[in-house]
C-alpha cells in the first residue's frame, strides 16, 4: 500500500474531474480523507533536472503557492466552525516535489439533478437555504468562492432522508472585485457570470467580478434544484454550439426558469440571481431571506414546471444543444498552460499574487 505523509491510500489517483491535480481516497487512524495531489507547481529537488537559475525561479513559485493556501487553509478553518458545510483543508503539505491538500471525506448521494427536483418543494427549498448560507459565510468576508457548479457542491442525504449540501473545492476564491489576471483564471464557462465572461475576454474590468458572479451560478444550480433542468433561453440570435448561458444572456436571450406558472415566487428570485448586470442581482443575504420566506409559503400544488416549459416553448429555444455542457477550462496564454500557483490571491489583502510561469 502506498503511504504519504502518514495517508495510506485506499484508492487509485484519478484526475476525473480534477483539472490540475489528481485526487485519491485515503486513511489516516482509522479515519477516511479526501487527498489531492496538485500536479504544479513542483519543488525543484537538489538532484532534479535544470539548471540553479531554473530551480531558483521554481522555488520562489513554490514559496508563493505554499503561502497562499496555508492563509486560505487558516482563514478558513476559523470560518468552517460557523457552518458545517464548507469542506476546508485539514492539511496542507509537501512530500518530495508534490504538494498535497487534505480535507474530510463526504459520502455523497447519487442524486441526479433530475431526481432532487422531485422531491417535495419544502426539501428543494431548505437545500438551497443550505447551500446560500454556506455561501454566505464567505461573502460576510467579501470571499469570492469563483467557481461554484454541482462539482462543487456536494449533495449528502442525511439520516432522516433529508438532502444537504457540502460546500467545497476554495482553491480558486479570491477577495470581491479582485480576480486573478484573466489570462491566469480558472472558470467554468458553463456557470461562469456575464461580468466574469467578459473579463475572461479582456472586455471588462476585474473590478466587476465580485460575490453577484457566485450568484449568478447558484441560480443556474437552484434552477437544476426545482426544475431537473438549468434554465432555457429564447429569442435573441442564433448561438453557436454549446454557447454558455452568460453568452445567450449577453445576445439578448430571454430568460425562462421554467417555473414562471408553477412556482411564481421561485421563477422571480431565480430570474433575479441570473441578471446580465451583476449590479443588479440580489445579495447572498437577500437570496437567503426570500428563500425563507418561499419555505414559509403556502407550497401546496406547487409543479416542478419542466414539461410545461417544454411545450410552452417548443420552436422558440436558442440554438444550444441540451447534451452540450462547457467543461470546466483553464484560460492560457500562448502555447504555455498557466500552473496553479497562479490562482487568485490576495485575500485580506496578505495573498501575495504570483505572475511568473513555471519554467
Amino acid at each position: 500500500m502506498t503511504t504519504i505523509n502518514g495517508y495510506t491510500l485506499t484508492s487509485d489517483f484519478t484526475t476525473a474531474g480534477g483539472g490540475q491535480c489528481r485526487w485519491a481516497f485515503a486513511e489516516k487512524g482509522g479515519t477516511s480523507y479526501f487527498l489531492k495531489e496538485f500536479l504544479r507547481p513542483t519543488f525543484p529537488l537538489p538532484d532534479g533536472p535544470g539548471s540553479e537559475a531554473t530551480k531558483s525561479r521554481k522555488r520562489a513559485q513554490c514559496a508563493v503557492f505554499e503561502t497562499r493556501h496555508r492563509e486560505l487553509q487558516q482563514l478558513l478553518g476559523e470560518i468552517s466552525s460557523e457552518g458545517g458545510n464548507l469542506i476546508v483543508t485539514k492539511e496542507f503539505f509537501r512530500e518530495k516535489a508534490k504538494y498535497y491538500k487534505v480535507t474530510a471525506k463526504v459520502d455523497v448521494s447519487s442524486s441526479s439533478m433530475n431526481e432532487v427536483s422531485r422531491l417535495p418543494p419544502i426539501q428543494r427549498v431548505v437545500l438551497a437555504s443550505t447551500v446560500a448560507h454556506s455561501v454566505g459565510i464567505l461573502h460576510r468576508l467579501g470571499i469570492v468562492h469563483g467557481d461554484i457548479k454541482p462539482a462543487n457542491v456536494l449533495l449528502k442525504v442525511t439520516e432522516k432522508g433529508y438532502h444537504t449540501a457540502k460546500l467545497i473545492d476554495f482553491d480558486d476564491c479570491f477577495k470581491a472585485g479582485e480576480p486573478a489576471p484573466s489570462e491566469e483564471l480558472v472558470v467554468d464557462l458553463a456557470y461562469a457570470a456575464p461580468e466574469a465572461n467578459k473579463y475572461l475576454r479582456e472586455e471588462g474590468p476585474g473590478e466587476d467580478v465580485t460575490c453577484a458572479a457566485d450568484i449568478f451560478a447558484l441560480g443556474l444550480i437552484f434552477c437544476q434544484y426545482l426544475t431537473g433542468q438549468k434554465p432555457q433561453f429564447v429569442g435573441g440570435p442564433a448561438a453557436p454550439s454549446g454557447a454558455a448561458p452568460a453568452d445567450l444572456l449577453m445576445a439578448g436571450s430571454e430568460l425562462s426558469t421554467g417555473l414562471e406558472h408553477g412556482w411564481p415566487d421561485a421563477h422571480k428570485l431565480i430570474s433575479s440571481m441570473l441578471a446580465p448586470d451583476f449590479s443588479d442581482r440580489p445579495s447572498i443575504g437577500k437570496v437567503a431571506e426570500e428563500l425563507q420566506a418561499i419555505r414559509r409559503s403556502d407550497l401546496t400544488g406547487v409543479s416542478i414546471g419542466a414539461s410545461a416549459r417544454s411545450s410552452r416553448l417548443k420552436g422558440r429555444l436558442a440554438t444550444v444543444p441540451r447534451s452540450t455542457e462547457p467543461k470546466s477550462i483553464r484560460v492560457e496564454t500562448g502555447s504555455k498552460a498557466l500552473s496553479d500557483a497562479t490562482a487568485p490571491s490576495r485575500l485580506r489583502g496578505s495573498l501575495t499574487r504570483k505572475t511568473s510561469k513555471e519554467s
